[in-house]
Order: structure tokens, then C-alpha cells, then sequence
């Protein structure tokens, strides 16, 4: 299954999307032969022209991050993408990119600290609409990633096995 929602409105306010995104979520399954763990997505969330995108998936090994970040930046839809940033933890330890926007990659490392999540990496993607948006974007990217995670973990977690005997 493979759904988008495309959330549009022009100069639409990421204060005011986000009530909405909840609305609009999705779990992104992407058959890929090189990628082979399943991909969480968040809804697309824009803010002043611009557009932010998260990704979420399982990271077993840091050197598995570059195959990653090839396939998500060879998907068709982020051709045109300028900023790729990431973070990823995993039990061997933990490191972060901003693609271009400072500081987003140690913003994105302390969610999956907070989270107290391994074995995951999170890309956040955004096409720059023109309008520069301060300190907005840091919301925006937040909150895309969170939902990203938001879903890699519910889809985990569905697809372990429960513990039987309990109600």
C-alpha cells in the first residue's frame, strides 16, 4: 500500500497545519529489493512554499545508511529535493547530518535520544519554496519527524508478536 497526502494552501502556516495532520496520516510501505526494511512516512506538511517530508525506518548497522539515503534520494518525488537531513541511533552509537540546514541533524539526533529509540534513522526532506521562514522550519521539521516515528514504532510494534496470555 502506497498512499500520499499532499496537504495544500498557499503561504499555509505550520502552527496551523499541524491540527490538521493528524487527520492525514499514513504508513508508507515501498517495495524496494536494495532497502529491505519497511519505511514509515509522515504526511507532507507545507510552510510558506516550502515543503517538509520525514522518513523513519530500521537502521540494524550504520553502514547500512548510505544504501538508505541512495534509495530515498532516487525516489522520483525527491529529485528536485535541497535538503536531505538526518539523524540515526543504533546500539553501536549515534550520528547526525543537517543537509544544509544548520543545526536541524543534533535536532533530530536529540528526538531519537529523547525517544529512547535504536536502531533507527530519520530523514527529514524539504524543498525549499523560495521564503525564508526562520525559526517556523524547526517546527516544521520536528514535527514531521515525529510523526515519521510515530508510525515506525506502531509499525514495529504490530508486527511483533504479542505476549500471549495477557488481556
Amino acid at each position: 500500500m502506497f498512499s500520499c497526502y499532499f496537504l495544500r494552501r498557499s503561504h499555509w502556516h505550520c502552527q496551523s497545519a499541524l491540527r490538521f495532520l493528524h487527520i492525514a496520516r499514513s504508513v508508507h510501505h515501498l517495495p524496494n529489493p536494495s532497502w529491505p526494511h519497511e519505511l514509515a512516512a509522515s504526511s507532507s506538511l507545507s510552510s510558506h512554499a516550502s515543503k517538509f517530508l520525514a522518513y523513519a525506518s530500521t537502521l540494524p548497522h550504520p553502514a547500512h545508511l548510505p544504501n538508505f539515503l541512495t534509495y530515498l534520494k532516487a525516489l522520483p518525488s525527491h529529485k528536485r529535493a535541497t535538503h536531505f537531513m538526518y539523524a540515526y541511533r543504533t546500539a553501536s552509537g549515534s550520528a547526525a547530518h543537517d543537509g544544509g540546514e544548520r543545526g536541524a541533524g543534533e535536532r533530530l539526533e536529540r528526538l531519537l535520544e529523547l525517544r529512547d529509540v535504536k536502531n533507527v534513522v530519520v530523514v527529514v526532506v524539504r524543498w525549499y519554496g523560495g521564503v525564508k521562514i526562520g525559526s517556523e522550519r524547526w517546527k516544521c521539521i520536528s514535527e514531521v519527524a515525529k510523526q515519521a516515528l510515530d508510525h515506525w514504532q506502531l509499525q514495529r510494534d504490530s508486527s511483533s508478536p504479542s505476549p500471549k496470555g495477557r488481556k
